[in-house]
């Protein structure tokens, strides 16, 4: 899902929404939007209203622009994109091509939003570092932790290490090494690349230093991620690799904080449930050192699916500013499929009771088979809480310009839960 709620995003731009003037007219809705790569022909887009009608929907292709409106008024716009497709999937084992139908649903979308269309590659940039004999270890955590994947030179005679790595421009880079017999490791740094040749000496590296523990909220399994914020984005410092997370508490050998904005430290726990994967607790924030302990979220929702068409999510404790709701079929409860993933992005007030919406006709006839209830679909539902209580207007927002540091500034605490 996240996939897609990512793909999608970047795809979007919306134009206006639908309002009534003091006369009580409508003005109606329009969006313009920007098909991502497709990995099929059957893709459709479409406005449906709070009652779940479609009141607009087109058949979309890969990487083109697409402009869709519609007249008819509502109280509340929600915006649908659906896309058919087969993919390998291991059944029991059996690896099977499953028909999947997987879709993103943005419900109360206001107006003006323009969503951020732009996904450039990022240019290679070599990197040269003097003194150096052996390499016992070369890493780029952007990449991988285990291994370096792309090629090494060693010029003996020179004492040269040389690489390439991709980075965009104006983002930092790191990298860790440890050589020429040396126990500890050294990292290289780099706040906003703006050059495509970088040369250091290895004596002049500094070492990571240790920092933590960072306590756990639970006993469960948890992941974490560290990144360093440079002038204008981030770089990935450390993280737990699966399988080997971690339990209780946790730390990390990290570069000095003096050479960052911020650490953005993301932290949660991994459970399961009937084969998808979901996380009790998400913390994410942005700050000048590793905090303590990981708290507890302190609020609480409830989930009811009181009949097909109607899903109802509704605040027991405390307050949050956004929902997150994921049917998510796999082989365990759906066999060799078809495969429903569906995510839904609201507002807490529009979940409260939502009626989902229909589908397009070529394929509403597959949506009532999906959405039945003996197909035992798994949900997982995700209650999100900022320290800076933002609006869900600033939210989608954010969303929409694929700020990945947004949630992090904000001080991200979820809840999620599996049905």
């Amino acid at each position: 899902m996240t996939r897609l709620f990512f793909m999608a995003l970047a795809a979007l731009l919306l134009v206006s929404n639908c309002n009534k003037n003091d006369g009580g007219s409508c003005s109606g809705a329009e969006v313009v939007f920007y098909t991502p790569t497709l990995p099929d022909d059957n893709n459709w887009l479409w406005f449906s209203n709070e009652k779940g009608e479609v009141l607009e929907v087109a058949e979309v292709e890969s990487r083109d622009r697409y402009r869709l409106s519609t007249e008819a008024c509502a109280e509340q716009y929600s915006l649908s994109f659906l896309q058919q497709y087969r993919r390998p999937a291991l059944v029991g084992n059996q690896l099977v091509q499953v028909e999947v139908y997987e879709l993103t649903t943005y419900v109360g979308i206001p107006d003006g939003l323009q969503f951020d269309t732009l996904v450039t590659a990022a240019p290679l940039r070599a990197f040269a570092v003097e003194g150096i004999q052996t390499v016992e270890e070369l890493l780029w955590p952007a990449e991988s932790k285990e291994a370096f994947d792309r090629n090494i030179y060693i010029d003996s005679n020179a004492d040269l290490l040389s690489f390439e790595i991709p980075v965009p421009d104006g983002q930092p880079a790191f990298l860790t090494i440890r050589a020429n017999g040396e126990a500890e490791t050294r990292f290289i740094w780099v706040d906003a690349v703006d050059e495509y040749n970088y040369t250091f000496t290895y004596s002049g590296l500094q070492r990571l230093i240790p920092y933590g523990p960072v306590s756990l909220p639970n006993d469960g399994s948890w992941q974490y991620s560290i990144r360093g914020l440079g002038q204008f984005g981030g770089a990935v410092l450390d993280y737990s690799s699966t399988p080997d997370l971690v339990q209780f508490e946790f730390g990390a050998a990290l570069p000095p904080a003096d050479l960052f904005r911020a650490f953005q430290l993301t932290a949660r726990q991994l459970s399961f449930r009937n084969g998808m994967a979901f996380y009790p607790i998400h913390y994410e924030k942005q700050a000048p050192g590793l905090p303590v302990a990981i708290p507890n979220p302190t609020f609480d929702f409830n989930w009811q699916h009181p009949a097909p068409d109607r899903i109802q999510v509704t605040a027991l404790q405390g307050d949050f500013q956004a929902v997150q709701v994921q049917f998510a079929d796999n082989a365990i409860n759906a066999g060799s499929g078809p495969w429903l993933l569906w995510t839904i992005i609201s507002s807490p007030e529009a979940l409260v009771d939502y009626t989902l919406p229909q589908w397009p006709n070529e394929v509403e006839g597959i949506r009532n088979t999906l959405l039945a209830e003996s197909r035992n679909t798994p949900v997982i539902a995700t209650a999100k809480s900022y320290d800076s209580k933002p609006t869900y207007r600033q939210f989608l927002e954010a969303t929409a310009r694929r700020d990945v540091d947004w949630e992090a500034a904000q001080g991200l605490l979820s809840r999620s839960k599996a049905f």
